[in-house]
C-alpha cells in the first residue's frame, strides 16, 4: 500500500495582454482594442472515495495545466487554461514539499468532493484597452501574463476509520477483524502476517462503523524496530482504540503498557484516546480461569482504565459483547453513523 509520496504540479501561466487598434472603414481611428490574456489552468486536488491509495503517482507523479491564450484585436480575451483535476483518496493530507521535507499543511480532504488548489494559475496580462488616458488616447502598452506556480506536493494518506485495532504480532486482530466483519485479511501463525491497513465495516443493531487493523506492533517500534511506527497514522483519526491481547501469554499487563508506550512515543495524543481491552483466546481453559484475576490486574495497573472483553477469535465467543461495545464508545461520543 502507497500511502506516502512527492507529485510536481505546474498550473499554466496566463495568456499576454494584446496591442490592437481597431481601424475599419467607418472606424479609421477607432481607439485601442487589444483584448486581455487568458488566465492560466489551475491544479486541483478533489477528493474520491474511489481511490483507496496513492499507487498511481507512482506511475504519473507530475501534473501540468494549460497556458491561457493570448489577447485579441477586437476587444476578444483569450481563452483560460483548463483546470486540471486530480481525484486523490478521501483522508489525503496535502504539504508544501520543499528542501526534502514538509513545509506547509495546505490542507486535508476529508469529505467527497472536498477540493484543494495546490497551483494557481497565473493572471492574464491586460490588453491596451485598459491603459487609455487623457493623454494616452492610443497606448502602446499592454501587460505580459504573470507565470502559473510550480510546486512539488507531498501526498500523506491516513485511513479514516471510527475504531483502530492495535496490539502485538499474533494477538489475533486480524481473526478479530474477521469475525466483526466481512473483511479478510490475511491470517496465519506467524508475527507480521498483516503488512498493511485492513478496512472493515461492523453492523451492529441497525448501525455500522468502520474498523481499521494495523500491522503488530513490538517494543522500540517508534525506532523502527519490526514494522516499526509507520502505519500508527492510521488511527490517528479513530475515536476508540481496541487494544487485543493474546490471553495464553505471560505478563499481559507489561504487553499492554509496553503497546502503550509505543504509541506515546509516536503521538501523546493519540495515547489519550479511549481503549476497548480485548483479552482473546478465552476458549482456552488456562485463559477462562484467569478471568477474574486479569480482571484485577488491570483494574489495579497505573494508567490502564479500560473496557475490558474477553473473546475466542476460533469459536467467536464474545464477539456480540466487543460489537456491542464499540458501538457503546461511538454512540458516547456521537460518532456512530
Amino acid at each position: 500500500m502507497i500511502d506516502s509520496t512527492v507529485i510536481e504540479v505546474r498550473s499554466g501561466n496566463g495568456g499576454h495582454g494584446m496591442v490592437s487598434f481597431i481601424r475599419e472603414a467607418l472606424l479609421p481611428r477607432g481607439g485601442p482594442g487589444g483584448g486581455d490574456g487568458g488566465h492560466g489552468g489551475d491544479i486541483v486536488l478533489v477528493a474520491d472515495s474511489s481511490i483507496n491509495t496513492l499507487t498511481k503517482f507512482h506511475w504519473q507523479p507530475h501534473f501540468i495545466a494549460k497556458n491561457g491564450s493570448n489577447g485579441q484585436g477586437h476587444h476578444k480575451n483569450g481563452a483560460n487554461g483548463e483546470t486540471v483535476e486530480v481525484s486523490v483518496p478521501i483522508g489525503t493530507e496535502v504539504w508544501v514539499w520543499e528542501d526534502s521535507k514538509d513545509k506547509e499543511l495546505m490542507g486535508e480532504l476529508i469529505h467527497e468532493g472536498d477540493q484543494i488548489i495546490v497551483a494557481q494559475g497565473g493572471r492574464g496580462g491586460r490588453g491596451n484597452a485598459h491603459f487609455v488616458s487623457a493623454t494616452h488616447q492610443e497606448p502602446l502598452l499592454a501587460e505580459a501574463g504573470e507565470d502559473g506556480e510550480v510546486r512539488r506536493i507531498r501526498l500523506n494518506l491516513k485511513l479514516l476509520a471510527d475504531i483502530g485495532l492495535i496490539g502485538m504480532p499474533n494477538a489475533g486482530k486480524s481473526s478479530i477483524l474477521t469475525a466483526i466483519s466481512a473483511a479478510r485479511p490475511k491470517i496465519a501463525d506467524y508475527p507480521f502476517t498483516t503488512i498493511e491497513p485492513v478496512l472493515g465495516v461492523v453492523d451492529y443493531s441497525h448501525k455500522s462503523f468502520v474498523v481499521v487493523d494495523i500491522p503488530g506492533l513490538i517494543k522500540g517500534a517508534h525506532q523502527g524496530v519490526g514494522l516499526g511506527d509507520e502505519f500508527l497514522k492510521h488511527i490517528q483519526r479513530t475515536r476508540v482504540l481496541v487494544h487485543v491481547v493474546d490471553g495464553s501469554e505471560d505478563n499481559i499487563i507489561e504487553r499492554i503498557i509496553s503497546i502503550n508506550n509505543e504509541i506515546s512515543r509516536f503521538d501523546a495524543e493519540l495515547a489519550k484516546k479511549p481503549q476497548i481491552l480485548v483479552i482473546n483466546k478465552f476458549d482456552l481453559d488456562e485463559v477462562s480461569v484467569l478471568e477474574s484475576e486479569i480482571i484485577e490486574s488491570v483494574k489495579s495497573a497505573k494508567g490502564l482504565h479500560s473496557t475490558i472483553v474477553f473473546v475466542s477469535a476460533a469459536t467467536y465467543a464474545g464477539m456480540n459483547e466487543l460489537k456491542y461495545a464499540m458501538s457503546d464508545y461511538l454512540e458516547q461520543r456521537g460518532q456512530q453513523k
